[in-house]
């Protein structure tokens, strides 16, 4: 036994080890993937950047706008031995680029979408002007402070003094939106009345007809054409977009507001290269910006005509006729990506968080429209909380609040969840959110073959709406898409697919889900017996769409239900109170440990019995003498003790005998003096 658990010990720790290495190449492998490359803005700037070899230029071009010194560039190309490089081009892939290698930037002409891109980058370079490089040690020595700045507010310093206002003052600060920053600088740009472009000017190349306005007083007219950026010869009485005496003619509209007024400049130029504290939370952009109708009112708000006519450009967006995005495809093609190397991963986990943040910024344009009542439902026959819309390729559906649709038939005392008023509901709050848990659950076992659907919940106005990839061929119907596994309704056939079962199986291994028989209400060929076995809640479900793919939907109780709510009467309708995933992996832990140490007291224990026996019996020393001698030396022993034995019977007999016949000469001696007292008498 010592020497199997001496072999498991090794092979753990040789296991360890090969993991080590393993790791260790990986991380050597990142970082000879990693080098430095240079790019050539103009004669006397140049910034260095650290890229990797599987990175794109796309990657180059967010490193570059996060720079203070090329932060107000959108409009360029990027060359290398004069020869100009796709967007998407794998650094990688470009033949002849090393370490310290040069990459050249040309400007490039506008269009209107381009014109339009720039006049925003501007604005948030006026409202948040880049920090400095966080990669200096010098420059970054502001960066502790600021946390612990940042904590002070976050954590009051008595329990007793906890104000709401507080913590929405240290979020605020923390995470703020950009669109709603008051700009420092004194400079606004909108887009100017004399517009839009006729279509005489278009044929010259004009874009867009813009206004620069300085300390609210001051007005420049400018022209966007496909060059740049100009003042015109317009004012508030006269239109005329030619190019004036002094059109300061520009490629970026910060170079252009730095030469009309040089103070503007100066002041920018000094914000960027202080040697003051910077904050270094406003430096990164958030992912996830908090939604303005959750955070605490500003009071900074600001006249800008640019800002409100987009927001009336906002009410047709449900009128896009552009190239819409296949969220479905695109989120299933990343989840199939290779991740068995650290740069696999890498490249797997950016890819999903850059599609996280733009699928959940959509589903939030798309639930403010639907909110709005901006979009048409495609079933707008049927009750509005059963209305379902599509959005820009995603499937939007309401959670319906129980309080809105309960008053008249439920009890007081009981909170009943009824949707439509004639079937009950099961938590229709609760259940998205259990839905979102379950999902992220499964995403983390990565079963091969077994899809999940992207999944965002938005809470807007009142209204709680899922938004869902559309699955292929799910929107038409039983034509489109097969039923696997599971029902589609509560009460009707089950279905069952043996190559579905197994993953489900093997993801209830990891999960602790186990397999369960539920009765089939209805057979048919599939089911022949009428016990049907299933791996999680009854109201899962498995779907193939028709791109082949298996999806598995409707996994709101992965984990166990809590039955600290509800009784036994009630039961069903708080069957969505379930545990949170956290919880059943620490009571897993926990159970282990104590089984752990139960199995070692019992070791321990065995060992303390056997070390007690083995002191007590006498050990031999090994002999070296041949089987044969040993053989002997017992036949001879055993014969010993044979004689012995036999010894010790006779003895035992003649002592038996000797036993009787003093028996018998006491029974004759008491009988004659019986006799002589007879006689006597």
């Amino acid at each position: 036994e010592e020497s199997k658990v001496g072999m498991e010990v090794q092979s753990n720790v040789t296991q360890a080890e090969n993991e080590n290495q393993v790791q260790t190449e990986e991380k050597n492998e990142v970082e000879e993937s990693m080098f430095k490359v240079n790019v050539i803005v103009s004669a006397n700037e140049k910034v260095t950047l650290p890229v990797s070899k599987s990175d794109s230029l796309q990657v180059i071009r967010h490193l570059l706008l996060d720079l203070p010194q090329t932060c107000h560039y959108t409009q360029y190309t990027l060359k290398f031995n004069d020869v100009e490089l796709p967007e998407f081009t794998e650094i990688g892939s470009i033949e002849g680029i090393d370490n310290d290698s040069n990459l050249y930037m040309y400007p490039t002409e506008y269009d209107v979408r381009g014109a339009r891109a720039q006049v925003h980058r501007f604005l948030d370079v006026l409202s948040n002007p880049p920090v400095q490089e966080l990669s200096d040690p010098e420059k970054a020595q502001g960066v502790q402070p600021t946390l612990t700045q940042l904590k002070s507010k976050l954590e009051p310093a008595s329990a007793a003094k906890v104000s709401l206002s507080n913590y929405h003052s240290a979020v605020d600060e923390a995470r703020v939106d950009q669109s709603s920053r008051s700009n420092i600088f004194g400079v606004d740009v909108r887009i100017s009345g004399w517009g839009p472009v006729s279509n005489q000017r278009a044929l010259q190349g004009d874009l867009l007809y813009l206004e620069m306005i300085f300390d609210g007083k001051s007005v420049h007219y400018i022209t966007s054409s496909t060059n740049g950026f100009f003042v015109n010869n317009s004012d508030a009485n006269k239109f005329d977009p030619s190019e004036g005496f002094r059109s300061f003619r520009s490629t970026t509209l910060l170079d252009l507001a730095g030469k009309i007024k040089p103070a503007f400049l100066k002041a920018y130029q000094k914000k960027i290269n202080s040697e003051e504290t910077n904050d270094v939370l406003e430096g990164f952009v958030v992912p996830f910006a908090p939604p303005k109708w959750i955070s605490s009112p500003t009071q900074n708000t600001t006249y800008n005509v640019d800002r409100a006519v987009s927001q009336l450009d906002s009410l047709y967006v449900g009128n896009f006729t552009g190239i819409l995005r296949d969220w479905n495809e695109e989120f299933q093609a990343l989840t199939s990506l290779p991740s068995s190397t650290m740069m696999e991963r890498i490249l797997r986990d950016r890819a999903l968080h850059k599609f996280n943040c733009d699928f959940v910024d959509m589903a939030r344009q798309g639930a403010e429209a639907i909110a709005n009542k901006i979009i048409p439902s495609m079933n707008p026959m049927h009750p509005e909380h059963q209305q379902v819309y599509v959005f820009h390729n995603i499937f939007f559906s309401r959670s319906v609040n129980w309080l809105f649709h309960s008053r008249d038939k439920c009890s007081t005392t009981v909170p009943v969840l009824v949707g439509d008023g004639s079937d009950v509901v099961e938590g229709p709050y609760s259940r998205p959110n259990n839905d979102l848990k379950g999902i992220i659950e499964y995403m983390k076992l990565c079963i091969p073959n077994l899809h999940l659907v992207a999944t965002a919940i938005v809470d807007y106005k009142g209204h709680r709406l899922v938004a869902q990839g559309v699955i292929p061929g799910i929107l038409q119907g039983e034509k489109g898409s097969v039923l696997l596994y599971g029902s589609m309704i509560q009460g009707q056939q089950m279905k069952f697919d043996e190559s579905f079962h197994e993953k489900m199986l093997k993801a209830g291994e990891s999960l602790s889900v186990t397999e369960t028989k539920i009765v089939n209400p209805v057979q048919d060929e599939s089911t022949q017996n009428s016990i049907v076995p299933i791996c999680g809640a009854a109201e899962c479900k498995g779907i193939m769409g028709c791109d082949g793919r298996t999806y598995l939907l409707e996994i709101t109780r992965t984990t166990p239900r809590d039955l600290n709510f509800g009784n036994e009467e009630y039961s069903e309708k708080y069957s969505t109170h379930v545990f949170r995933p956290k919880v059943v992996r620490d009571f897993i832990i926990s159970r282990l440990k104590q089984i752990v140490e139960q199995e070692s007291k019992k070791n321990n224990e065995a060992q303390q019995v056997s070390s007690t026996s083995s002191s007590s019996v006498v050990v031999t020393e090994p002999t070296t003498k041949k089987e044969n001698l040993e053989e002997k030396k017992e036949t001879i022993e055993t014969s010993k003790t044979e004689q012995e034995g036999k010894k010790v019977s006779k003895k035992q007999k003649k002592q038996s005998k000797e036993g009787k016949e003093v028996t018998e000469d006491n029974s004759k001696k008491t009988e004659a003096v019986v006799v002589k007292t007879k006689e006597e008498e």
